[in-house]
């Protein structure tokens, strides 16, 4: 009775760990989605500000420059035709002529700057623009890869494998599984069942998990009992039967 009662405590132990450990794993597994969800909503805010912004001034910059050039062409036309109405109309007031054309140079040498500034703006602007795009999609492929990083794979990370949540299942059963017919028994008490065919070493640690430990209780088994048993250790039904586990252990109980 002692050992049914240690073995049911380490059961419970077990299984409680086991939830508080995955429990642990959820939440710090969606606190960090959230945060990266949150950082990357606002890296998308902010960019699409930030082109909204940009494709404004980009068509500022268009209609300024248009209007730069017309005013440069403009300019550079009158400056033509007052050069050649100078030269074919020789004017008296040469000097004025000349003082005109000064301001008409250093005007078109002043737009000339502003227009190459603009532009040196608009590059940087782009430049922005991009490095806002690259930073969108490193966490976008961050924000995939968390998505993907399961709590399987994590409790994996933590060294939780798969047949340890197999088993951990199984001794989950165990805790309503009927054992009136075949008996309990303890791993003090275990046999070697891979001596079964058809019981391989992971049959064998399910069955233990189930606490089915010795030849004598699958030799008491019923077809009620091989149900219990195939479903609770997740086993091709029929399996049982066909391996002729019950007349095996019934053999070996009496060596």
């Amino acid at each position: 009775m002692d050992a049914i009662v240690a073995f049911f405590t380490a059961v419970v132990w077990l299984l409680g760990s086991a939830a508080l450990g995955g429990l642990i794993v959820y939440l710090l597994m969606n606190r960090r989605l959230k945060r990266i969800a949150n950082q990357l909503n606002s890296l998308q805010q902010a960019h699409a500000n930030l082109e909204v912004d940009c494709q404004r001034k980009q068509r500022e910059l268009k209609v300024e420059i248009e209007a730069r050039d017309r005013k440069l062409a403009a300019l550079s036309q009158a400056q033509t035709q007052d050069f050649k109405k100078d030269f074919n109309e020789p004017s008296p007031a040469i000097s004025t002529q000349a003082t005109q054309d000064e301001e008409l140079l250093a005007t078109l040498g002043k737009l000339k700057g502003e227009n190459e500034a603009l532009k040196a703006n608009l590059f940087i602007k782009q430049q922005e623009n991009q490095q806002k795009e690259l930073e969108i999609g490193r966490l976008n492929q961050e924000l995939k890869a968390l998505q993907q990083n399961t709590p399987d794979a994590l409790s994996e990370e933590l060294g939780v494998s798969k047949k340890e949540k197999s088993l951990a299942k199984i001794r989950e059963k165990a805790l309503s599984f009927d054992y009136s017919n075949i008996g309990t028994a303890s791993a003090s008490e275990k046999d070697d069942l891979k001596i079964i065919v058809g019981i391989g070493p992971f049959i064998e640690e399910k069955l233990n998990a189930l606490g089915i430990f010795t030849f004598a209780q699958i030799a008491r088994f019923n077809a009620q009992d091989v149900e219990q048993v195939t479903e609770a250790i997740e086993f091709f039904p029929g399996r049982i039967e066909r391996d002729e586990w019950i007349e095996q252990a019934k053999v070996l109980s009496k060596k």
